[in-house]
């Protein structure tokens, strides 16, 4: 009698196990293939040009007009030129804050493809008036939505915009020339 209920108990104890075992490894799967989208994605960096005019703005005077200080919002259009040689149509919409010539600048832009899809970002840049007059602003920009083969995208982008020719405010062309580094999960 002794070792039949020594032998249940082997094979008991060993379906326990083995119970407890399926028991840990479905919660380790879950969570494994909720983060395989996470795992299977690979970073891009891209080099890119843009081009880009101001098609609207407008400006108000805030305080006493002696400090120079100014609000407003702007809207630029253009085309972006990848280092790929893709190019794609760009817009932005942004507002900015400045006093005697320097302050900051934010906003959003989308770019468009060919094949339909997108990417937007957001972004802040600081603003201030170069050489010969013309102004200059680094940003720093991460990605917020993405359609197409960019669903899902992820990343930041490092940019300096430069005006081209010397109009007042933010007026005429400007180039900018930056880095954009993301990540899209694979489908």
């Amino acid at each position: 009698m002794y070792v039949l209920w020594e032998c249940n108990m082997n094979a008991t104890g060993s379906r326990v196990r083995r119970i407890a075992s399926i028991a840990l490894l479905v919660p380790a799967i879950i969570v494994l293939s909720a983060f395989a989208p996470v795992l299977a994605q690979t970073k891009t960096t891209l080099q890119y040009k843009e081009v880009h005019y101001q098609f609207t703005s407008n400006a108000v005077l805030v305080g006493n007009p002696a400090d120079g200080h100014v609000n407003g919002v702007w809207a630029r259009r253009g085309l972006t030129i990848f280092d790929s040689g893709e190019v794609a149509s760009y817009s932005a919409l942004g507002n900015f804050d400045l006093t005697k010539g320097s302050g900051t600048i934010s906003g959003t832009d989308t770019t468009f493809f060919a094949d339909g899809s997108s990417w937007s970002t957001k972004f802040t840049g600081q603003f201030s008036v170069g050489p010969k007059g013309l102004w200059v602003i680094p940003h720093e920009g991460e990605f917020i939505k993405g359609t197409g083969r960019f669903e899902g995208i992820s990343g930041t982008l490092v940019y300096t915009s430069k005006q081209v020719d010397k109009k007042p405010d933010f007026e005429g062309f400007a180039v900018t020339e930056g880095s954009a580094t993301y990540s899209v999960p694979q489908k």
